[in-house]
């Protein structure tokens, strides 16, 4: 009886699943969705984890191997920098971890990039006028691409 009743479930939930991975509208499955995106010529992309920038000011160029650090958000009544978790419940904070596993170099050069304007340049001009080159000398929603001023230092 007991092995009737389980192939009775697992037909169930298979029928159960199928009916609803059939629909886009109800289909739980990143496969069965892509597969119902692909019906209709729509390219899904993979996806990727949650990712962010970091901007880290340095008072020297320094080097960090990825697996010696990780970061993690901040918290009520957080410590100073540089002081050991292990009385701090982990649940008050999230860990985040470096994608690279080469080595990262962090310049004090780097503590402030500006973007370079392409001569647009915002004296001496009219309020109105002034707005509107502010305007041009920020990045565009959706850009992709910035160019920085900076200058190349022969590596030693």
């Amino acid at each position: 009886m007991e092995v009737l009743a389980y192939v009775g479930d697992y037909l169930s939930y298979y029928q159960d699943a199928v009916a609803t991975e059939a629909y886009l509208e109800t289909a739980r499955q990143r496969i069965s969705v892509r597969g119902h995106a692909r019906l209709i010529d729509y390219p899904m992309h993979e996806g990727c984890n949650a990712r962010t920038w970091l901007w880290l000011e340095t008072s020297d160029d320094i080097s960090l191997e990825p697996k010696n650090f990780y970061f993690i958000t901040n918290y009520q009544n957080a410590p100073p920098f540089g002081t050991i978790l292990e009385d701090i419940p982990p649940s008050s904070y999230e860990v985040f971890e470096p994608l690279t596993p080469l080595q990262i170099h962090l310049y004090n050069a780097h503590n402030q990039i500006l973007f370079y304007t392409w001569g647009d340049v915002c004296d001496g001009l009219l309020y109105e006028t002034l707005r509107e080159c502010q305007r041009s000398c920020c990045l565009p929603r959706g850009s992709t691409t910035a160019t920085l001023v900076d200058e190349y230092i022969e590596p030693i």
